[in-house]
C-alpha cells in the first residue's frame, strides 16, 4: 500500500514486514482483524523491508523490520513498537487523532 497515505486526516500503522521473520506473517494477520474491528477508522500499512522504494521512509524514521509506526492523523510519529502487537493492543495504540 501507498505510503502516501500517512497524513491524508487519518490515523496510520505501517509495519515493516521482513518475510524472514515468522512474527511478520503473525502480525499481518493482527493488522487485518483490527482493520476489520475498526473499518475506516484507521488505516494500516505494510511495507516489505528491503524494498529500495520505501528505503527512505525506512531511513527517516529509523524503522526496522517488525517496527510498528503510529502517526497522527497529519502525519507525524507518534509512537513506535516491535510486533508483535494483537489486533486489540494496536488499535489501542492508535492516536487520538
Amino acid at each position: 500500500m501507498s505510503l502516501d497515505k500517512i497524513g491524508n486526516g487519518q490515523k496510520s500503522v505501517v509495519f515493516v514486514y521482513d518475510p524472514n521473520l515468522a512474527v511478520s506473517n503473525l502480525q499481518t494477520i493482527e493488522m487485518n482483524k483490527a482493520r476489520d474491528m475498526i473499518g475506516e477508522r484507521a488505516t494500516f500499512l505494510i511495507v516489505k523491508a528491503g524494498n529500495p522504494e520505501v528505503e527512505s521512509f525506512k531511513n527517516r524514521y529509523d524503522a526496522r523490520p517488525a517496527s510498528l509506526l503510529f502517526f497522527s492523523g497529519d502525519g507525524k510519529l507518534v509512537d513506535r513498537q516491535e510486533a508483535l502487537l494483537n489486533a486489540e493492543q494496536l488499535i489501542e495504540r492508535l492516536p487520538d487523532r
